[in-house]
């Protein structure tokens, strides 16, 4: 879990996080989306989850995802 846009932060706002596969030949990637201040997932809120499909078979690591939230 990261935390990408920080409590009291201003708004209109742009923030990007890459994120790359974690095991060979991974072909998907979920990205959920939480609110919430708390280190541990289950005490936060979940807004949104969302599967990337398609991936290129490749090793651990050499493919990613950039993130971006902009309001």
């Amino acid at each position: 879990m990261d935390i990408i846009i920080k409590r009291g932060t201003h708004i209109p706002y742009t923030c990007s996080k890459t994120y790359s596969t974690d095991y060979d030949n991974q072909t998907e990637m979920e990205i959920n989306v939480y609110e919430g201040e708390n280190t541990f997932i289950k005490y936060n809120h979940l807004l949104k989850k969302s599967k990337i499909h398609g991936l290129k078979k490749r090793p651990k690591g050499k493919t990613s995802v950039t993130v971006t939230f902009d309001n």
